[in-house]
């Protein structure tokens, strides 16, 4: 069947909603009423293949459960612990402390906790700098992660789930072990990180590291705003296109191997490359995507790419289905998916509009091809790209934006026009500082000033994109029925417009049908919003609601 794994991906991701957000009578109850439904209502269907993936939703819904209360059972304060184990990853840091990501290895002698990663927090007053790869003791009091408390609040517990951590220790004493000597993926990670931080500066080796390997712990606040205010954050996290680039300087280097010999050793590598960067989920999905279409290659097979995409959703949920609380995940699945959909629409709306302009939008090469010619017309298709994949990935991840952000991304197009050309370059640029870095400091220190130069560049756009009037618009925060009639819409016009349906011709006709029908719709429409807004007013006048919000440590009365 050719849409096997993307069916697979959904009965999976059915089973794993079900099994997070229902109890497992209700689970295995709705199980049966669907079967014997569809059984009746659709004789004709394959038995087999119902009965199939209704046990897969019940495997799944079982195993979800199951993961679930794995963590239910290390949510304990224990105080006075004594933890041995591994530092696989400083999450982040700030003024009072450092938050690294250990995985355990011996822990008070409780068995269940062997093997489980675990966030530890350690006050920069103990002045211990530990590396990637360190082998650590604490001692410590575990603290339950903090769920929840107001509407559409921060849930660190749902957040530590999703990165496939169990608790929090917070670090009383701290010593190393045994230090990290040893040629592995984290004494590497660490050599590319003392490297670029010896070599650029503060700022714009962060920069680098986050765009290349993921490392962000030493990303600042300010960075940090810069990127969120002009709608811009996405570009910190590796996707698609930084996978890409590495895929062409890798290419580049093994070239001389043959196609064949290269596409194995690129695989190899891109496994590799998601075990440096820790498998965040859009690293995972890009990785593993650019993996099926290179083996599709050597089996001289078409790649597919909504298959490949189903499939690393399914891998990567097989592995953790609670990433499905991952903002990482559920954003670089979604534009993703979003891209592939609407891109093609998006391009022919500009042809369309090129076609009825007579070719005045599009910058026309001069017959003698010459050089402000060809300039002119490279500049206008690369905005054009840039334009048309703004607008693709956006329109399944302003709904979600708005829901999860309570904002509306209004300068999205012209921050990513301006900032967009610049990143090509910077992920070049620092591929090349990295390898060069690893050889030789010296050579490394000279190109650093070209790096430094172009990424301080950068910066700056960024901060003139933060800083436009109305970049970024609160809105309130729209129900989960809302978010599924937009969507719903969505896919109704992507379903006509496959049936070859929505045409110019049809919509006339259709509009033509049922014109006495609109006029009637819009004239109650009127009526109701009139009455719905007297009727607001009406009841709010001199009306005082008080919000209690729980900050924690005391309470906040809003006033409304």
């Amino acid at each position: 069947m050719k849409n096997l794994g993307i069916i697979a991906t959904l009965i999976y991701l059915i089973g794993i909603i079900m099994g997070l957000y229902l109890k497992i009578s209700i689970v295995f109850l709705l199980c049966f009423i669907f079967t014997i439904s569809i059984i009746f209502l659709f004789p004709k269907l394959n038995k087999k293949m119902i009965f199939i993936f209704t046990i897969i939703i019940l495997i799944t819904s079982l195993y979800s459960k199951y993961r679930c209360i794995l963590f239910e059972q290390k949510y304990k304060d224990i105080d006075d612990v004594k933890l041995t184990g591994k530092v696989v990853n400083i999450e982040s840091k700030n003024d009072y402390t450092v938050t690294y990501k250990v995985k355990v290895k011996k822990l008070n002698n409780l068995m269940n906790f062997s093997g489980t990663n675990i966030i530890i927090k350690v006050k920069k007053n103990n002045k211990i700098n530990l590396k990637l790869g360190d082998i650590v003791q604490v001692d410590g009091n575990i603290t339950k992660p903090e769920v929840r408390r107001n509407y559409n609040g921060f849930d660190y517990k749902k957040y530590l789930n999703s990165k496939n951590i169990y608790t929090v220790i917070e670090a009383k004493n701290i010593k190393t072990i045994k230090e990290n000597n040893t040629l592995n993926i984290l004494y590497i990670k660490n050599t590319i990180i003392n490297r670029i931080e010896s070599t650029l500066t503060e700022t714009n080796s962060s920069i680098c590291l986050a765009l290349i390997i993921g490392y962000k712990a030493d990303i600042s606040d300010d960075i940090n705003e810069y990127f969120t205010d002009s709608n811009l954050l996405h570009l910190l996290a590796i996707s698609g296109i930084h996978v890409t680039y590495i895929n062409i300087t890798i290419n580049y280097i093994l070239r001389r191997f043959g196609k064949r010999t290269s596409k194995i050793l690129n695989i190899i590598f891109l496994c590799i490359y998601m075990i440096l960067t820790n498998s965040i989920p859009s690293v995972f999905r890009a990785c593993i995507m650019q993996i099926m279409i290179l083996i599709s290659g050597l089996l001289h097979k078409k790649s597919d790419l909504f298959t490949n995409i189903s499939i690393s959703a399914l891998i990567l949920l097989i592995l953790n289905p609670l990433a499905i609380y991952n903002i990482g995940f559920i954003f670089s699945y979604v534009g993703t998916i979003s891209i592939i959909m609407f891109n093609t629409y998006i391009k022919k709306c500009f042809d369309y509009l090129e076609i009825k302009t007579s070719g005045k939008l599009s910058m026309q090469i001069p017959k003698d091809k010459n050089i402000v010619g060809l300039a002119i017309d490279t500049i206008y298709n690369k905005v054009k790209e840039i334009v048309i994949v703004t607008l693709s990935a956006n329109i399944l991840l302003i709904p979600l934006s708005m829901y999860i952000f309570n904002s509306f991304p209004f300068t999205f197009i012209i921050s990513n026009l301006l900032v967009q050309p610049i990143l090509s370059y910077i992920i070049i640029i620092s591929i090349i500082q990295i390898i060069i870095s690893i050889f030789s400091i010296k050579l490394a220190s000279i190109f650093s000033i070209f790096t430094n130069i172009i990424i301080e560049f950068f910066i700056q756009v960024v901060r003139f994109c933060s800083r436009i009037p109305f970049s970024k618009l609160i809105v309130t925060t729209p129900s989960i029925v809302t978010l599924v009639l937009i969507y719903f819409t969505i896919s109704i016009f992507v379903f006509l417009d496959k049936r070859k349906l929505l045409n110019e011709h049809n919509i006339y006709i259709f509009l033509k049908k049922i014109r006495r029908v609109i006029k009637i719709s819009i004239v109650f429409t009127i009526i109701i919003i009139f009455t719905t807004v007297s009727i607001y007013i009406k009841c709010n006048t001199g009306d005082l609601k008080i919000f209690f919000i729980d900050v924690g440590q005391g309470e906040i009365c809003l006033k409304s």
